[in-house]
């Protein structure tokens, strides 16, 4: 009898947790607004205008920048792209880090953009409750202006082809500590292969959000262990390595 109530609270309390984080998400999510389109003056055929969201509730303290497209022919589209825009700049913290006490501060950087992509960079401190200090998060969002759609890695590149080419001479380290960087081959191909199998967040297996890209480089973000020091290693290719040359 005892374990049948101790079963019971134990359901309850999961599913007063679930409809609490249920009803934080939709806070977050309904909070989105539309903004009224612009002129375009810009070659790529779209203006590039920083927002910025802030939230505080009993669980949650966000202070978030994000990007905004406007002027774009297609206004449709640019609604879509801007609420995905929206969603993954504040859901993505949410989605990790889904604990009391939740307090984000985070930037963007436009990595590129053209008629047709834009790539955004995203670079925060984390705080939660039970932590002892700031996490460190970084992300990326690809964003293909033609469809409204992510931008996996695959659609960029040949993995393959990337595989080959990710050796050490081809990269610069843009973050991460000196013992967290492979210092042979094998290493670099381990390190590869991890990338690959462990994205940094949750089922992102397809790898839509550890990537950015310019006109010809690719960065990747690659997820290690936070006990060695250091959360992340920020990788780019350098002037060995084009992007054309892995690309499908």
């Amino acid at each position: 009898m005892i374990l049948a109530v101790v079963i019971g609270l134990s359901i309850s309390c999961n599913k007063v947790n679930v409809v609490k984080q249920n009803a934080d998400k939709e806070e977050l999510y309904n909070s989105y607004i539309r903004y009224e389109n612009l002129s375009n003056n810009a070659t790529s055929g779209y203006n590039i205008v920083g927002k910025k969201f802030s939230l505080i509730n009993s669980t949650m303290n966000l202070d978030i920048d994000y990007p905004c497209v406007l002027g774009m022919e297609d206004v449709e589209k640019q609604e879509q792209i801007n609420k995905l825009i929206f969603l993954i700049s504040t859901g993505t913290y949410y989605d990790i880090f889904v604990h009391n006490g939740l307090e984000v501060s985070s930037n963007y950087s436009i990595i590129y953009s053209d008629e047709s992509y834009l790539s955004i960079k995203y670079d925060g401190f984390v705080v939660v409750r039970e932590a002892n200090r700031p996490h460190y998060m970084c992300f990326c969002l690809n964003v293909d202006l033609k469809t409204g759609e992510v931008i996996k890695l695959e659609d960029l590149v040949d993995i393959e082809k990337l595989k080959d080419k990710f050796v050490k001479d081809n990269f610069t380290v843009v973050k991460g500590l000196d013992e967290n960087i492979p210092v042979d081959e094998r290493g670099w191909k381990d390190l590869f292969n991890k990338y690959l199998k462990y994205p940094f967040l949750d089922e992102d297996d397809l790898h839509n959000y550890d990537f950015y890209f310019t006109n010809n480089k690719i960065g990747l973000i690659i997820s290690c262990n936070a006990d060695a020091g250091g959360r992340y290693i920020i990788l780019e290719s350098n002037d060995n390595l084009s992007l054309a040359d892995i690309k499908r």
